[in-house]
């Protein structure tokens, strides 16, 4: 095995050449989402405006809207509702 020390932390051991395409894949994502926000709210989530609590009101409430789209998801491939 070789050690990669390109990415990630120096101890992380590897066989091979590691395919890291999804994980590069959704640190773009979070790059475009980024700016797409900041050009909405002209913010950064480096922002100190919120409490601890507004942060995890935040995040509940993310959740929750992810929670919804997956069960949206798995009604419709259980044939309840239509595409």
């Amino acid at each position: 095995m070789e050690q990669d020390t390109t990415y990630g932390k120096a101890d992380v051991v590897y066989s091979l050449n590691p395919d890291f395409s999804v994980e590069e894949s959704v640190i773009e994502e979070i790059r475009k989402r980024s700016q797409v926000g900041f050009k909405k709210y002209g913010k950064t989530m480096t922002r100190t405006d919120l409490s601890v609590r507004e942060w995890l009101q935040h995040a509940l409430e993310e959740s929750l809207d992810l929670s919804v789209y997956l069960k949206r998801v798995i009604m419709e491939m259980d044939g309840k509702i239509k595409p």
